[in-house]
């Protein structure tokens, strides 16, 4: 419990650390008067244009005396107006009202109030053995709390709340009229505030509820809560048991302080634990000084004028009030406020005692993160958050919770341990997943060598690796790795949703791409991204299971091994679109990290755990490197991620898909070549069969590109049909398309060579276009050819986007480049009616 504990009626060393501490921090403030007060120190700061002066109150007005005396004299104030004495009551209104006048009348208004007079509800005598014991390293669960509930008796609880909470209150209403521009009014508080300390879930709602939260609930629960303690029934109600007054006296400081951080937005309105200090109260046993706990008030004190209002500062973090806790993100306080870390986020990852999951733990925490290390098997879990922190390298914490995503209650056990101990969540990494079938050692090593050399998936024998796949099989493989993301989410998004830039991020698999399932209509309702809902996603997974549990796989169109991930996946691929566009202030994405070297599949993979969770968490940016695409902007916890519902994959996983029109020969034929040397899975097209296929010929022999990198495909631009044929031929051969590139083009009249040369001479030397000679040259331009040249330069590209646009729409970063020419300026166009209309639109 924090040293502002206590009852205030003498200043003790902490208070005079405070006072101190005020005056040597007066030369930072930006206004040219100030004048603050402190329930234990009023000042007023001049240290070049300014003047400074501080004043003390306390209840018993000798030691407040000797205390100022004390201050000068350690503080070395020498002027006896730095420092001025005044004899304040918070329990008392007329004892407020008097000193409220007198601030008036000397100042006229106050800018800073800090409100530090508490009382601990409870026999000192009973509360220092409690102390003591904390202080020899007896847990809270353990200390013999019966002594200290004896010692709490009404009357004492009637004292803490007309002192904690009333006063408070009373200091805040009596001197914000006095108010002028720069206004902080600081509510010290101690960590036992938070409302996991109060059983009554009656009351927490009351007093958590931002929403409807108001100084007439506020005051009900402290009533109701009199009530009770008069009554004896505070266990059976719900209360705390031990400093059962004090905690809900901080409780509803903290909930008040909401209300007067809305209602009077122009002023700083936050509250502030300092943490356990030495002191009197506590028999020094604190674990650090006056002078530590006093620098954390007066930073908070010394805000900017934009800085946070409405907030719960607690020892090394800027927390929200109530149940919640929230970050605050103002460049002040990630700099030079309480936390030593650059940022205060919160993360979850499932399936995390090892492989990815335990790899994205250890990074996230590296990073500063507080992370929750998720677990079926309790010991497991244990071990690995006991492996991260013998580590060392770790600057956020790491904790541990069970979990199996596969358990409804076991998920909603979790969100409230993490609503109860952070309030809200940033990340959430659904890792967990299990493959549903069975397989030998022998067998995945055989598939991984073919895999290795190339070989597709569709072409391994995957019969040598699985020894069986049952229903039951598949049933717990869709419950865990799509029902159980799916759970996730639901269960944890009323705490993204306090998060002021949260992220999902869902572990799939390239195995998920719609290419593996051969259902037509499973493939057409997850790729109807128009239609699609979490209805219509439930019903492909519900028929994959009728159709297993049928024995009907193959008949139905079901991959046969390993259809329940592969479903699984293809599933939390389209739900992630669904609840990307149902969350839009979220950033919920899905990222496949690669064939990682895990259990799962013996440890065959090609790449590392620890390799595939730096993709997660920084990989390189494709935009900027030709590399892989970023798989961090899919989890969005390095970089920003500008896109939600999308999937993200590794350089290892992840096969770019491009179609190049008009490209055997020419500029077309160029591109071609230049995606292709950069592993860009490209489809060269032209219309005449022949020189189409000479032309991928002409590449391979060329620049040695292999079949899986240059395929051709016939295409006519100006057919509608040979446009449809090309577009179902790259949704049944990769599922999507990342690159259209619209080259397809004619002149639009019959031009020979040497007209051609003439002109390029003319346009060489310098003339413009609107100079050369046309009518020298002789060009034929006919009806039937100007119709041709807009079937294929307009139309085609037209087409040719529409027709593509439903497979664009399933890359990650889709890229269309229509090639046009800078004759297309509408300087070339002569109809000046035309060139105002084009330019109208």
């Amino acid at each position: 419990m924090s040293d502002f504990c206590r009852k205030l009626d003498t200043a003790d060393s902490f208070s005079l650390e405070l006072l101190e501490k005020t005056d040597k921090l007066s030369t930072s403030w930006p206004s040219n008067h100030f004048s603050p007060l402190v329930e234990l120190g009023i000042w007023d700061f001049d240290k070049t244009s300014y003047q400074s002066i501080l004043w003390l109150t306390a209840r018993d007005e000798k030691r407040g005396l000797d205390a100022l005396h004390q201050l000068q004299e350690i503080g070395g104030l020498s002027d006896s107006e730095d420092v001025i004495y005044h004899q304040l009551d918070v329990a008392d209104p007329s004892s407020i009202v008097s000193l409220a006048e007198f601030i008036k009348a000397q100042f006229g208004r106050l800018d800073i109030l800090v409100n530090n007079a508490g009382i601990i509800g409870t026999n000192n005598d009973a509360y220092t053995a409690a102390a003591e014991e904390l202080a020899s390293g007896t847990e809270w669960e353990k200390i013999d709390w019966n002594k200290i509930i004896v010692a709490e008796t009404y009357e004492l609880a009637v004292d803490c709340l007309r002192t904690n909470y009333y006063g408070s209150k009373r200091m805040i209403e009596a001197f914000t009229p006095t108010s002028p521009i720069i206004s902080i009014t600081q509510n010290c508080q101690c960590f036992i505030k938070n409302g996991a300390n109060i059983p009554s879930e009656w009351a927490k709602w009351m007093l958590g509820d931002d929403k409807f939260i108001i100084e007439e609930r506020v005051d009900e629960v402290v009533n109701k809560f009199m009530q009770d303690f008069k009554e004896g029934s505070l266990e059976s109600q719900g209360w705390p048991l031990s400093y059962s007054a004090y905690i809900v006296s901080k409780a509803a400081n903290n909930a008040y302080t909401r209300i007067v951080a809305k209602k009077l937005p122009d002023m700083k309105v936050n509250c502030v634990c300092p943490g356990y200090v030495q002191t009197d109260l506590n028999n020094n046993t604190g674990m650090q000084t006056a002078e530590k706990g006093a620098e954390k008030i007066m930073k908070l004190v010394m805000l900017p004028d934009d800085g946070p209002s409405g907030l719960f500062f607690a020892r090394w973090e800027l927390l929200h009030l109530g149940i919640g806790i929230i970050c605050c993100n103002h460049d002040y306080c990630n700099a030079s406020f309480f936390a030593p870390r650059e940022n205060v986020r919160f993360a979850v990852v499932t399936g995390a005692n090892k492989g990815i999951g335990f790899e994205v733990v250890r990074q996230l925490a590296s990073q500063g993160i507080t992370v929750v290390l998720t677990a079926r098997d309790e010991k497991r879990g244990l071990d690995a958050v006991h492996k991260l922190k013998e580590s060392g390298d770790l600057s956020g914490d790491v904790i541990f919770h069970q979990l199996d995503v596969a358990d409804s209650s076991s998920v909603a056990s979790l969100a409230e341990f993490v609503k109860a101990q952070f309030g809200r969540l940033d990340i959430l990494v659904n890792n967990a997943g299990i493959i549903g079938v069975k397989t030998s050692h022998e067998g995945y090593s055989a598939a991984a060598a073919q895999a290795a050399t190339g070989t597709e998936w569709e072409k391994i024998n995957w019969n040598e690796m699985i020894d069986s796949q049952t229903y039951e099989m598949a049933v717990n493989c869709l419950q865990t790795n799509y029902y159980g993301d799916k759970r996730m989410i639901e269960a944890f998004t009323p705490l993204l949703e306090l998060s002021k830039s949260p992220r999902v991020v869902n572990v799939s698999s390239v195995t998920g791409l719609l290419k593996y399932i051969s259902n037509e209509w499973a493939k057409g309702t997850l790729s109807d991204e128009k239609h699609l809902t979490e209805e219509r996603v439930d019903e492909v997974v519900n028929e994959f299971l009728q159709d297993f549990e049928a024995g009907s796989l193959e008949a139905k169109g079901w991959p046969l091994f390993f259809g329940a991930y592969i479903v699984s996946k293809a599933a939390i691929n389209a739900y992630t679109k669904v609840a990307a566009r149902k969350q839009p202030s979220m950033k919920i994405n899905c990222l496949c990290p690669g064939y990682v070297k895990t259990d799962i599949n013996y440890n065959t993979g090609f790449i590392t755990a620890e390799e595939a969770a730096e993709k997660e968490l920084s990989g390189a940016d494709r935009d900027k490197e030709n590399d892989a695409f970023t798989a961090a902007k899919a989890a969005g916890m390095v970089k920003f991620a500008a896109k939600s519902g999308v999937m993200f994959f590794s350089f290892q996983s992840y096969q770019p898909f491009a179609v190049v029109t008009g490209s055997n020969k020419g500029l077309g034929f160029e591109i071609v070549r230049q995606l292709a040397s950069h592993g860009i899975t490209v489809v060269l097209t032209a219309r005449d069969e022949k020189r189409g296929l000479e032309a991928v010929q002409k590449l391979k022999e060329s620049d040695g590109f292999s079949d899986g990198i240059l395929l051709f495909h016939q295409l006519d631009v100006s057919d509608s049909s040979s446009v449809a044929s090309l577009a179902e031929f790259i949704k049944n051969k990769f599922g999507r398309l990342d690159i259209l590139v619209n080259n397809a083009g004619i002149i639009g009249a019959s031009a020979d060579s040497d007209i051609a040369q003439a002109a390029a001479a003319q346009a060489a030397s310098g003339t413009e276009w609107d100079n050369i000679n046309w009518n020298e040259m002789n060009i034929p331009q006919t009806y039937e050819l100007a119709v041709n040249c807009l079937q294929t330069n307009y139309y085609g590209a037209k087409r040719m986007v529409e027709a593509f646009m439903p497979l664009l729409q399933l890359s990650p970063s889709p890229r269309i480049v229509n090639v046009s020419s800078e004759y297309g300026l509408l300087k070339y166009t002569k109809s000046m009616s035309q060139r105002r209309e084009w330019i109208r639109w």
